[in-house]
């Protein structure tokens, strides 16, 4: 993920601070849960941790059919 793009988010107010802080501590920014890159099942998943810091298991909610 990248954070200096995140800061930048942040310093526009477009994100809020509780946010950035999950961000920044390598949670989910939805549910808050640890992320540990081993849970995302490809590599589709894990790119899109990568942009948004979205775990699996949000991220299964998100993209459900």
């Amino acid at each position: 993920m990248n954070m200096s793009i995140i800061e930048k988010v942040a310093e526009l107010g477009l994100i809020s601070s509780d946010v950035i802080d999950r961000l920044k501590s390598r949670k989910c920014p939805i549910c808050g849960k640890q992320i540990h890159t081993e849970e995302f099942r490809d590599a589709m998943s894990l790119q899109e941790f990568t942009i948004s810091g979205i775990c699996q298991a949000d991220q299964d909610i998100m993209w459900k059919e």
